[in-house]
């Protein structure tokens, strides 16, 4: 059985996360919160995508959000654990989109952890809270492109 492209990088987000430490000393004790998430929802973005009973702007969002996140050369690049801000930015901001597109009920069959989705969802809310962290560059293009991806 061979293992699928999709559990390889929610194996690498792991290991991003298991450098919590690291990234609380530059972003902040919440960012590092927020970080604790980052697997299960790349996982449920992934499951997202391809739930033909979503509307198409949903699934391209998550589609959109889970290619970002994988992609090592992105808008910000890769800095070790540091450099993956912009991709917990854009995951939050896709959640609260998603959210308000297809509501928390329908996104529930698709999450896989031991936390409650809704206190995700609380968390995404205030996904503001890292744009004072993430290059304000690097910010507008991520806002762009989630725009583009969402409509």
């Amino acid at each position: 059985m061979t293992t699928r492209v999709f559990d390889l990088m929610e194996e690498e987000i792991r290991n991003i996360v298991s450098q919590r430490a690291a990234f609380e000393e530059k972003y902040g004790k919440h960012a590092g919160a927020m970080l604790v998430h980052a697997p299960s929802l790349f996982r449920l973005f992934v499951r997202v995508t391809f739930d033909l009973e979503l509307p198409s702007h949903a699934r391209h969002l998550a589609g959109a959000t889970a290619v970002y996140v994988s992609e090592p050369q992105d808008f910000l690049g890769r800095l070790g654990v540091e450099g993956y801000i912009d991709d917990l930015w854009l995951s939050y901001a896709a959640l609260s989109r998603l959210v308000e597109a297809v509501g928390e009920q329908k996104l529930l069959k698709h999450w896989r952890s031991e936390h409650a989705l809704s206190d995700v969802v609380s968390l995404a809310l205030n996904v503001n809270v890292l744009e004072e962290v993430v290059p304000s560059r690097v910010l507008t293009l991520m806002q762009s492109y989630i725009g583009g991806a969402a409509s």
